[in-house]
């Protein structure tokens, strides 16, 4: 038995594309959610960024800049102040001072 197919046209092919990115979006992938790292001062800050794998590294973060995915757990270090960070975390550089809050 011999069944017809129906080619997809380009339409059909993106609405397709569309409703499995929206799917993939809401699915969990199984990754860990990683830490920022921001600094909201107009200077540079040098910070120090221990892994919960014992690895450390030391960086220099530009005024205003941004580090993204930094680990998924680990403790952030700049000047005196210290903060422990996990998942979906930003940590915010304020007067040369470590804050946390969530992304």
């Amino acid at each position: 038995m011999l069944r017809q197919v129906k080619r997809a046209t380009g339409a059909t092919v993106g609405a397709i594309a569309a409703v499995v990115a929206t799917i993939a979006v809401g699915c969990d992938t199984g990754t860990a959610w990683a830490v920022d790292v921001v600094n909201t001062d107009k200077v540079p800050r040098e910070i120090v960024i221990n892994d919960s794998d014992g690895q450390s590294k030391m960086l220099t973060l530009s005024p205003r800049g941004k580090l993204s995915d930094v680990c998924d757990s680990c403790v952030v270090l700049s000047g005196n102040t210290s903060a422990e960070a996990a998942g979906k975390t930003t940590v915010r550089i304020e007067g040369g001072n470590v804050v946390t809050g969530s992304k």
